[in-house]
């Protein structure tokens, strides 16, 4: 802070009662509270349960099994469907493990296929 005719630069002063964050307040040091790790459990779940369901139909169109393409429905899940699928999942796991790189790549290649169409 600049006090005019003053030749010295002091720091801010610190903010009176800033909150503190959630892991000081819910969990020992060291461990995140629920409200941290939930959230990445549950992207995680869901990143695999995607990318599960991409690789299961990718693998059952190189196998011709039409059963599991169809998943009962009159039509198909396309190759590429599947295969953003996939991508996806990979997508959400990556950014639930702290890996927002890995996961922009990801979201990159599923905005340049969806173009495509």
């Amino acid at each position: 802070m600049v006090i005019q005719g003053a030749d010295e630069v002091g720091p801010a002063p610190a903010p009176v009662d800033a909150p503190r964050p959630l892991a000081a307040v819910d969990g020992p040091a060291g461990t995140l509270s629920r409200g941290e790790w939930v959230p990445g459990a549950m992207t995680t779940a869901g990143g695999l349960l995607c990318a599960a369901v991409g690789v299961a139909v990718m693998a059952a169109w190189y196998a011709r099994a039409t059963t599991v393409v169809t998943f009962g429905s009159q039509s198909a899940m396309a190759f590429n469907t599947a295969l953003a699928f996939a991508v996806t999942g990979a997508a959400l796991v990556a950014r639930a493990r702290g890996r927002p790189r890995a996961a922009m790549a990801a979201g990159v290649f599923d905005c340049s296929s969806a173009r495509r169409y």
